[in-house]
C-alpha cells in the first residue's frame, strides 16, 4: 500500500509528529510500498530519505485545491486524488500526522484486498451524534441531496484520521468526495466536518467501510500528552546519534498501552487558563542586545 501525510508550514511539531508516524509504519516496511508527504517544507525530511517520496506544493497551489469556495478541508481530499493518480489501481492509506501504527497491518491490507475501503473509526450514526457540531450537520443536510446521496438517518459519520481507498474505480471514487463536499459548501452547509462526512458517504456508497482502528491509534484528543514522548523520542536519537536501524528498534519498543489516546478536558478548563493568562501575564521580559 502507498502511505500518503499532508504536513504544511514551520510548527516543527507538526513534522515531529509525521515523522514519529512514518518510523512506525517503516517497522512493518512488507506492507508499504511508498510512503509520499505532501508538504510546502521538504527540510524537515531530509533525515528520512531515502524512504520518503516528496510532493511538494506552493501557497498556488493549496489555494487551487480549496476549490471555488475555498473549504481549507477540501485539500485532504485533493491530496488523496493526488495520490491516486500517481499510483493508479494500487490502495493509498492517507493518514494524519498524529497516528502510530500499533497492531498488524496485515488487517488493514486485509480488508483492502477484499475491497473495502477503511477509515479509522466508526463513529455511529450521523443523526444519533451528541456532539452539538456534528448534531448541527445532521439538522442542516438530513434530507437533503449531495452528489446523488440522499441523507438518511442510517448514514454513518466516520473519523478520517485515516482514509483508505482500494483505488480501483478509475478516479471515480474521488470525483463522487470531492461532488460531496463541494454541493455542501455551495448549500452553505457549516463548515465543521464536511470533508470527513463526504468521504464517510461516498466511500460507503462505493466500496463499503471497514475500521482501521485495531490498528492505529489516533491520538489526536491527546496529543499534548503523546507531543511529550515524541520530543523526548527525538531528542534522545538526536544526542546519542542514532541511525537509521537504531530509530526502528527504539519505535518497536514505544509502549503504547501506557499512553492514552483519549482524554476529555473540560472547557472550564481552558477558559480559566486564558482568563489566568490574561489576568495574571508575564511581566518585566528582558532581552540580550541585537547582535
Amino acid at each position: 500500500m502507498n502511505l500518503l501525510y499532508m504536513a504544511f508550514g514551520p510548527n516543527a511539531q507538526i513534522h515531529l509528529q509525521t515523522a514519529f508516524s512514518i518510523y512506525s509504519f517503516l517497522t512493518q516496511k512488507q506492507f508499504v510500498s511508498s510512503i509520499n508527504i505532501v508538504t510546502d517544507n521538504e527540510d524537515f525530511y531530509k533525515h528520512l530519505q531515502p524512504h520518503v517520496h516528496i510532493i511538494k506544493v506552493t501557497e498556488n497551489d493549496l489555494t487551487a485545491w480549496k476549490g471555488t469556495h475555498q473549504f481549507f478541508w477540501r485539500i485532504k481530499i485533493k491530496a488523496i486524488e493526488k495520490a491516486c493518480h500517481l499510483y493508479p489501481n494500487e490502495p493509498i492509506v492517507y493518514l494524519d500526522c498524529d497516528t502510530f501504527l500499533f497492531g498488524d497491518l496485515a488487517d488493514i491490507k486485509s480488508s483492502m484486498e477484499k475491497g473495502f475501503a477503511v477509515m479509522h473509526d466508526n463513529e455511529g450514526e450521523l443523526s444519533r451524534r451528541k456532539n452539538k457540531s456534528q448534531k448541527k450537520l445532521w439538522q442542516q443536510v438530513q434530507g437533503k441531496s449531495f452528489g446523488g446521496i440522499t441523507i438518511q438517518p442510517a448514514h454513518r459519520m466516520w473519523n478520517s484520521g485515516v482514509v483508505g481507498l482500494p483505488n480501483t474505480k478509475n478516479g471515480k471514487d474521488c470525483e463522487l468526495i470531492l461532488a460531496v463536499c463541494d454541493e455542501m459548501c455551495a448549500q452553505g452547509i457549516t463548515r465543521y466536518f464536511i470533508e470527513q462526512f463526504s468521504l464517510s458517504l461516498a466511500l460507503e456508497k462505493i466500496y463499503g467501510l471497514a475500521e482501521a482502528k485495531s490498528a492505529i491509534v489516533h491520538y489526536w484528543p491527546a496529543k499534548d500528552l503523546w507531543d511529550k514522548q515524541i520530543n523526548n523520542f527525538f531528542i534522545q536519537a538526536y544526542f546519542a546519534q542514532w541511525n537509521y536501524e537504531k530509530i526502528i528498534e527504539q519505535i518497536k519498543l514505544f509502549d503504547t498501552s501506557k499512553m492514552p489516546f483519549y482524554q476529555k478536558v473540560k472547557n472550564t478548563n481552558l477558559r480559566l487558563k486564558v482568563l489566568l493568562d490574561k489576568v495574571f501575564p508575564n511581566t518585566n521580559l528582558q532581552y540580550l542586545p541585537s547582535k
